[in-house]
């Protein structure tokens, strides 16, 4: 009876292993089952943080550091980019310019590639992004 309840124990842990999402590998170990399980690795999460923002008073799309440092140019050139909307899994930024009166768009890794998106707006001024 005990070795019953026992393997029924073993077999209450080993179904739980498998509906957590663990990978469960079965051995034979002279007429006994052995059961190993391993947890999949975390994902790793992004290491680089940064601070986007518009200058419409100089045409461009900046970031920088948390801390301020390191200020770099993302976009140049433009009108007067107002609002920015960041698709970090999708690696894009999304702004709207009212001095050109269009929504616009760039890769956040090839951020010189500008794409109009929607032209002949009044005056756009703020951006938001439904992403599903």
């Amino acid at each position: 009876m005990e070795n019953a309840l026992s393997q029924h124990v073993a077999n209450q842990q080993l179904a739980a292993a498998i509906a957590s999402g663990l990978r469960v590998q079965s051995h034979l170990e002279k007429y006994r089952r052995v059961e190993t399980v391993q947890t999949e690795p975390e994902p790793e999460e992004p290491t680089e943080s940064f601070l986007y923002w518009t200058d419409w008073g100089r045409g461009k799309i900046q970031r920088a550091n948390l801390d301020g440092l390191g200020v770099t140019d993302l976009v140049t050139g433009l009108a007067n980019p107002f609002g920015l909307a960041l698709d970090l899994e999708n690696r894009k930024m999304y702004w709207a310019d009212y001095g050109s009166q269009k929504i616009q768009r760039a890769n956040l890794d090839a951020p010189f590639a500008v794409e109009d998106l929607v032209t002949g707006l009044g005056v756009p001024s703020s951006i938001a992004l439904d992403i599903r």
